[in-house]
């Protein structure tokens, strides 16, 4: 993914319990990436005005029962900054299985965490992530036009340079 462009993640509500239906309203926390903004959600809500800020802590709330057996499928949405900051070689995103407790560096929801994760916690999390795309810019230099050929003594040489970003 590059800058500029939306990251799509699909949050997957699975109730592995034979016979049973947890009640609408299972909440979860997720965290938004850093170089994003989180900016739309399908199949549940957030406490989190959209569009979120990189790094804050949201609540999510499935809107439907999550039945054993089907699963019910959240998508966030979060837009990436343009330019991506330098060094950034992937999206990472983290959301916890339950609201018991946040995520190491994260205090309350719909506040910034202090220290964002930047890996997956060991215990009571589940992570994905999406590698970025960095500009690959070439330089292509050649001879302008104006350029007398031949060129002689005193005259102008000029040169173009054309810089690309192939990505």
């Amino acid at each position: 993914i590059g800058a500029n462009q939306d990251a799509v993640f699909d949050l997957t509500v699975t109730n592995t319990v034979a016979g049973t239906t947890q009640a609408a309203g299972y909440s979860f926390y997720e965290v938004v990436p850093q170089n994003t903004t989180f900016t739309a959600l399908t199949n549940g809500t957030t406490d989190c005005a959209l569009p979120a800020a990189a790094g804050t802590l949201c609540t999510i709330v499935v809107t439907n029962p999550v039945v054993a057996g089907a699963p019910q499928v959240l998508k966030a949405t979060f837009h990436t900054v343009s330019p991506l900051a330098a060094g950034t070689t992937s999206i990472f995103n983290v959301a916890t299985q339950t609201t018991t407790s946040p995520p190491p560096g994260c205090t309350s929801s719909t506040t910034v965490c202090t220290s964002p994760p930047t890996t997956c916690p060991a215990t009571n999390a589940t992570c994905a992530s999406v590698p970025t795309s960095t500009a690959a810019v070439t330089v292509v230099k050649s001879v302008d036009a104006s350029t007398p050929n031949p060129i002689g003594a005193n005259q102008d040489a000029v040169f173009d340079l054309t810089v690309t970003n192939t990505v």
